[in-house]
This record gives structure tokens, C-alpha cells and sequence, in this order.
């Protein structure tokens, strides 16, 4: 019963809901303190994550029942170890003309 239990709560509630928004919202702030702390750089570029849209793969299962029998193998759907993309802006979009923050 104790299995169960523990399956309910961390593998198939919100908690793993919660740990991803927490790792997308760190990687985020991570971002925005290097873009703050290279303001004056040159030639600097901007690196930002579309949250809402990582958020959103990070926690919709896929439709189809997936497994791999190979680690080789390319799993189907939203793979679960997947980084988030990070982009990066190199044009200058500011009035400095620095860089692109």
C-alpha cells in the first residue's frame, strides 16, 4: 500500500509538476541575472527561455504509450531529459548599441 501511496504523490500528482516549473523557473532567473551582469559587455547576446512553452512540453504526457528497448533508441514525444532551448538575440536592439540585453 505504502508503493502505491508514494506513486500517487510523487510520480503521478502535481509534485513532479511543481519540480519542473521550479527547475524552468531557476534556469530562467539564471538567465536574466547573466543578461543584468553583462549589460556593458560587448557584443554580449541576450539569452532567454520561452517558459510558457518549455512549461508546457515539460508536463503534457504524450498521447501515444511510448518505450524504448535501447538506450540508442529516439523516444517518441516529449523526451524527459530533453534541456530546455535556450535562444540567444545578437542583434542590438537597445539604444547603447553595446550589445543586445
Amino acid at each position: 500500500m505504502g508503493n502505491l501511496l508514494h506513486k500517487a504523490l510523487f510520480q503521478n500528482g502535481l509534485i513532479p509538476s511543481y519540480s519542473k516549473m521550479a527547475d524552468l523557473a531557476s534556469l530562467r532567473h539564471k538567465l536574466i541575472a547573466s543578461n543584468i551582469a553583462n549589460v556593458n559587455s560587448p557584443g554580449y547576446a541576450r539569452k532567454s527561455i520561452d517558459f510558457d512553452t518549455e512549461l508546457r512540453s515539460a508536463i503534457n504526457k504524450p498521447k501515444v504509450h511510448h518505450g524504448t528497448t535501447n538506450p540508442r533508441h529516439i523516444p517518441l514525444g516529449n523526451a524527459p531529459d530533453r534541456p530546455p532551448e535556450i535562444e540567444s538575440t545578437k542583434s542590438t536592439e537597445n539604444s547603447t548599441g553595446v550589445n543586445s540585453v
